[in-house]
């Protein structure tokens, strides 16, 4: 930490002090003495704060960290947390594929993403970031709510793809498909898409499927993971779009998701990227190339960035 320095009546605060929770470090217990001001736990960031002669720590943010003990452990040992560029202090105790896990201090940049891992965290001003890239698609994402960690410089989400975008062409022909799901143009049952990436092109794939009104699932559930698929799609048939209870369960593969909704009246789609279970709703013009008439439901919702361009997200 460093030390708190004076200039004329202006004081100077000092960079504060942020812990990481280790499930497994060969380290003595936890002292509670030691000094930090935040703690990085496996479900979330807390504060320490002096009260009444004792040191209280405080949750500021709640989310899961992978490879951190929760703070109901915190008996297991705490290290202090590199920023980024910095070495890991206990590096032989890392095992193959764990996270990383950066502190983004204010001028330091964050490091190239690490092949060998699953993925990385950035534990950044204004909340708690996944860093990973799947399938072509590098992506930095909140994981948490928003928050304010003092010290700590703040980030912007960023999705970049190496691969081209899905044409308005193959999007107007899943809501024409979708609309072909009725036998009275009243009732409609569900419609699963597969989007499939053959040699840089798109296509649109429709695997055998059970179908209802409110409920679509494939027949053959390995057949995704078989063709190599990481983006789908499905109807919402006239209710808006929206990610629903059963969808959370069902979309827990690495990849792009998407619903289409209202598809008689006024159509709209949403998305939302998936990483090991983490989930993300971005714009939807991350991943289509949006046909006139189709709007975005995220761009909708009160309170939403519109002046956000796709090439900042």
């Amino acid at each position: 930490m460093m030390n708190t320095s004076y200039s004329g009546e202006i004081r100077v605060s000092p960079v504060p002090h942020y812990h990481l929770l280790r499930s497994r470090r060969r380290i003595p217990p936890f002292d509670r003495l030691q000094p930090a001001d935040y703690i990085v736990a496996g479900d979330g960031i807390l504060m320490r704060v002096p009260y009444m002669g004792m040191l209280m720590d405080f949750p500021v943010v709640g989310c899961a960290i992978r490879g951190l003990a929760p703070w109901a452990t915190w008996c297991e040992g705490v290290v202090g947390a590199s920023g980024a560029g910095e070495e890991d202090d206990e590096p032989s105790v890392e095992q193959p594929f764990t996270p990383l896990y950066h502190l983004v201090r204010k001028g330091w940049p964050l490091p190239p993403l690490d092949p060998r891992r699953m993925y990385e965290y950035a534990v950044a001003g204004n909340g708690v970031f996944l860093r990973a890239e799947r399938y072509g698609i590098e992506v930095l994402m909140p994981v948490s709510p928003p928050c304010e960690l003092v010290g700590l410089a703040q980030l912007s989400p960023s999705i970049r793809l190496s691969f081209p975008r899905i044409g308005p062409e193959l999007l107007t022909g899943m809501f024409e498909r979708a609309r072909a799901q009725t036998q009275d143009g009243v009732q409609f049952d569900e419609r699963l898409f597969y989007l499939l990436l053959r040699e840089g092109r798109w296509e649109v794939f429709e695997p055998e499927q059970e179908q209802r009104e409110g409920r679509v699932k494939p027949r053959d559930r390995q057949l995704a993971a078989r063709l190599g698929v990481f983006a789908e799609a499905h109807s919402h048939h006239t209710m808006p779009a929206f990610f629903s209870e059963t969808d959370d369960d069902d979309e827990r593969w690495s990849g792009f998701y998407a619903v289409l909704g209202r598809i008689t009246t006024e159509p709209e789609v949403c998305l939302r990227l998936v990483v090991d279970d983490y989930r993300w709703r971005c714009p939807a013009g991350v991943l289509f190339d949006l046909p006139p008439g189709v709007h975005d439901t995220l761009l909708k919702a009160p309170g939403a960035l519109l002046e956000r361009s796709v090439e900042q997200w």
